[in-house]
């Protein structure tokens, strides 16, 4: 069995029958480019954070039966940046869950009417804030901050930073001692704008929408280097039009699921457990390849191909490897819709009011509000007086001792009948044989418990 394991190694690797290392095949949507690493995701992939699972991405061909490993890829940091630009050449895709939700966030939109990518800016409460600039008179602004920057800038000051208090606009240098130096200061204006959109967006149906943005545009803002507030949805690489290859690091071999991937060994037997002569208990043996990860930079796919066998009392073998499922631990579930964007219109909550019911007439008054319990309650001593519940006992025979049972019955009931009073008594012989076969029966019992039988 030895020999079927090494034959299976040296299938599986075109190598020696010895230990060694070998290469995979690189997955389906891999790719190596100047240095890096980059993947395409697939519909059936599965996504844990910023990586990227690949069930069943590599095969291995043990003793002439194909053995599946997952596959796994960490998102690189400029993978955003290239998915961005992807959704800007692709606005078809924009509809996907990830994607709106990302885009929602950055509050990008797609003019259809000019069929380009345009931002969206809130609306202003029509404020405006003015400084006066000798000689080309009051400049006016939507917040204090820009006009007391531009105020800086037209009156020549190229030191020293521009700050706002209350309605005053300064300008204050501080040298390598920590000492400041006022500059110069201004008095800041207001005045009541027209308002609506901001001067530099587009009032439409839509909103308040900036021109057209260019591809750089695009991706900076989306870019969560620059704004950390709205990284990229975990989904987004599933959405993006196939194959979209994006950037990602040295990837892993045989990983289990999760957000932290690490490279894991497996073990697939060669052949049926043997057993070994003159051994008491019984043992058996089995050969097995371990295929370890060893990959490098240059050989992301190479792996370190270690033949063995295990001894052990249990002659079931061990079944092959299957394909990881690549089930999410609970933990991990996909959030609902509305638990990753809950600004979207369809998630909006919506309070239900409504008004008590008035009071209800009541339809009928119980003849017998305690039911049938509370009538027998009320009717048991009449029925106790009436001759039907007293002829019971009248039934019964009178015993008294040394003598025969008398069994008189007084059939003389009120208003049914008067037939007087009966004696029913059987013969008092009857009574002795009675007390024989009591006896006898006893004794045969006795006997039986005592002696079986």
């Amino acid at each position: 069995m030895i020999k079927k394991a090494l034959i299976a190694a040296a299938a599986l690797f075109a190598l020696s029958a010895h230990a060694g290392y070998a290469q995979l095949a690189a997955p389906a949507g891999y790719a190596a480019a100047s240095g890096g690493h980059t993947y395409a995701a697939a519909a059936n992939d599965q996504v844990f954070g910023r990586v990227v699972h690949q069930p069943g991405g590599l095969t291995a061909n043990v003793g002439g039966q194909a053995v599946k490993m997952p596959a796994a890829y960490r998102l690189a940091a400029n993978a955003p940046r290239v998915a961005a630009a992807v959704i800007f050449m692709h606005p078809g895709v924009r509809t996907a869950v990830g994607i709106a939700g990302w885009l929602l966030t950055a509050k990008l939109v797609w003019d259809e009417a000019s069929q380009t990518w345009r931002e969206k800016s809130d609306p202003v409460d029509g404020t405006e804030y003015g400084v006066y600039v000798h000689p080309t008179g009051d400049k006016w602004f939507t917040s204090a901050s820009s006009a007391c920057s531009y105020w800086k800038g037209a009156s020549g000051i190229t030191i020293g930073t521009a700050s706002v208090e209350g309605s005053t606009c300064s300008v204050v240098y501080v040298d390598a001692q920590g000492t400041k130096w006022p500059q110069g200061s201004t008095t800041i204006n207001t005045r009541t704008g027209p308002g609506g959109c901001p001067s530099n967006t587009e009032a439409t149906p839509g909103g308040c929408l900036s021109p057209a943005l260019t591809q750089p545009q695009f991706v900076d803002i989306l870019n969560p280097a620059n704004n950390p507030g709205w990284p990229m949805p975990s989904t987004v690489p599933l959405e993006l039009p196939r194959p979209t290859a994006l950037p990602v690091e040295q990837p892993f071999i045989n990983p289990a699921p999760g957000e932290n991937p690490a490279n894991r060994p497996l073990r697939v037997p060669t052949g049926e457990p043997q057993p070994i002569p003159n051994t008491n208990p019984q043992q058996w043996r089995q050969p097995y390849v371990d295929i370890v990860p060893a990959p490098t930079p240059e050989s992301p796919w190479r792996v370190d191909v270690k033949p063995g066998e295990v001894t052990s009392t249990d002659p079931n073998p061990v079944q092959n490897p299957k394909p990881d499922a690549q089930e999410k631990p609970a933990e991990e579930k996909d959030k609902s819709l509305c638990e990753k964007y809950p600004e979207i219109a369809a998630c909006e909550k919506v309070e239900v009011t409504d008004k008590p019911l008035p009071d209800q007439p009541k339809l009928y008054e119980p003849k017998y509000p305690d039911g049938i319990t509370g009538v027998w309650n009320s009717k048991l001593q009449e029925i106790k007086a009436t001759p039907l519940f007293n002829l019971a006992p009248s039934l019964l025979p009178n015993v008294s001792a040394g003598t025969c049972p008398s069994w008189k019955v007084d059939l003389s009931i009120d208003g049914w009948t008067n037939a007087g009073l009966q004696d029913v008594s059987p013969p008092c012989w009857v009574w002795d044989v009675a007390k024989l076969v009591i006896i006898a029966s006893a004794l045969l019992l006795a006997r039986r418990l005592i002696f079986g039988g």
